[in-house]
């Protein structure tokens, strides 16, 4: 397969995902991991590897950060719960906020075919193209706009700032079951979208919470975005033959990336929201809208 083909695709799917930064006790901002954005039965949420926020972490008090044109942005007051699963190395957000200039993958049980995989994309922020620590004392809104460039994107200009670069690693599919996804990324002469071609490419370290794609042009998935405030829904929804796969948790030796799989994902978005319900209604309630199965642990 001539992955080259997808480039429009590569440069769409970084929409999904987001770099998000905690608090040090010392006031500095750490770059902690990817978010993943995702929308599940008329829901939205944030998804991530659980060992990027520590359980011990405050994040009401501490705050969670998004770096942006605007300067440090804090979403720790939109977060309505974390929902830890370590035994999975994930965790989910619920969330009630919208980025604007951002898409949410559209996750059902429709599974695309997937019958001929043979790569995975796999789309986040590592280590090696985001700052690590920022500086209490750096001015994040003028570090930010200072680094902005503009890049060609499938005949469109985009703007965007080398402070955050996501980064889409092309690895080679190597198995999928109900709990996990494993791949393999070789690291010598990699190509990649925006940086072109690297004599030995960037570790996937930071990438944790990113988005796992597969391609298949005969079958469609959907992203949603451009939120209307008045309506309080989505405006649109878009075609896309990309398919949500599952969500980066760690690599081996920087090159057998292993991702918790699409199946699981869902499955913890349906304990999630069975939580949820429970929390928001009252057990009797969630037992008659979500069904009997989820009550069982």
């Amino acid at each position: 397969m001539d992955y080259l083909d997808w480039y429009h695709e590569y440069g769409y799917c970084e929409n999904y995902v987001l770099p998000f930064y905690i608090k040090q006790d010392c006031g500095n901002l750490f770059f902690a991991g990817t978010l993943t954005l995702v929308y599940y039965k008329e829901r939205p949420y944030f998804i991530t590897a659980s060992h990027c926020i520590h359980d011990s972490y405050d994040y009401k008090k501490n705050g969670v950060f998004l770096i942006s044109k605007h300067g440090d942005i804090n979403i720790s007051e939109y977060i309505k719960g974390l929902y830890r699963y370590s035994e999975y190395d994930i965790l989910i957000m619920d969330v009630k906020i919208i980025i604007s200039d951002h898409e949410y993958i559209v996750i059902d049980e429709r599974l695309g075919s997937g019958s001929d995989i043979d790569f995975l994309y796999i789309v986040g922020y590592p280590v090696k193209k985001s700052p690590k620590v920022i500086h209490k004392t750096i001015n994040v809104k003028d570090l930010y706009n200072s680094k902005l460039t503009t890049q060609s994107i499938d005949g469109h200009e985009k703007e965007r700032s080398s402070i955050n670069q996501s980064l889409i690693l092309i690895s080679k599919f190597e198995e999928y079951n109900d709990r996990h996804i494993i791949s393999y990324n070789d690291l010598s002469n990699a190509e990649y979208f925006y940086d072109g071609k690297k004599e030995k490419g960037y570790s996937p370290k930071g990438m944790s919470g990113g988005a796992i794609f597969y391609a298949d042009k005969k079958e469609y998935s959907y992203s949603i975005g451009g939120y209307d405030n008045e309506k309080k829904e989505f405006k649109k929804q878009k075609e896309i033959n990309l398919h949500f796969a599952g969500i980066l948790i760690k690599h081996q030796n920087e090159k057998m990336l292993i991702g918790v799989s699409r199946d699981k994902i869902i499955s913890l978005l349906d304990k999630t929201i069975l939580d949820i319900l429970n929390k928001e209604y009252g057990n009797v309630l969630a037992y008659f809208e979500y069904g009997k199965s989820l009550l069982i642990s």
